[in-house]
């Protein structure tokens, strides 16, 4: 794999594929390029350091893919806001279900226990179970630009599965990550 810019200034790949004859002789070359996905860094870092900041009142921030571009889609305080857009049925950005949507969100949630409230932070990489092999395959590396920009968090989690959305599941899956739980267990909300 060879990484290069096109004559527009994009990122692309570009993938060799030796070709070879059925006698095991080298028939030639067959290059694939691939474009990478433009990401737009200026937002989705005001978002990432508005999540972060304790002084906010937002605690998540949804980025997607709008064709080949990953942008910030929203952000917001309600966790349940949050977990609509994954559940989404056809919104005027999402031009397919969301079982063939490709997104990632960064959460604050404040977790511990009576002795000791902190906040911590999760990234959730989501790619449906309708996502084709090649966009599935594309997430992986298109996660490596958004983790440049999401560089701080505790958990991350990468589903397709909506149970591995819920609020619990991912405050349990942060407890663990924590470490020590020193608490008498009764927590004083």
């Amino acid at each position: 794999m060879i990484s290069a810019y096109c004559s527009g200034g994009h990122p692309v790949r570009y993938y060799r594929q030796y070709i070879v004859s059925r006698r095991r002789r080298y028939v030639g070359v067959h290059i694939i390029v691939l474009k990478m996905a433009d990401i737009d860094r200026d937002s989705i870092s005001q978002a990432y350091e508005d999540v972060r900041n304790d002084a906010s009142e937002t605690n998540w921030a949804f980025v997607t893919y709008d064709e080949d571009n990953i942008i910030l889609h929203s952000t917001g305080t309600d966790y349940e806001d949050l977990v609509s857009k994954f559940e989404a049925t056809q919104s005027y950005l999402y031009r397919s279900p969301p079982d063939d949507q490709r997104a990632f969100a960064f959460i604050r949630m404040t977790v511990g226990d009576e002795m000791s409230r902190r906040p911590k932070f999760v990234m959730i990489t989501w790619i449906g179970p309708e996502v084709g092999p090649m966009k599935r395959a594309k997430v992986s590396t298109d996660k490596a630009f958004v983790k440049q920009i999401f560089q701080i968090f505790a958990k991350e989690i990468q589903t397709s599965e909506r149970s591995e959305l819920q609020e619990d599941y991912i405050t349990q899956e942060l407890i663990k990550a924590g470490g020590a739980n020193y608490g008498t267990g009764m927590q004083n909300e």
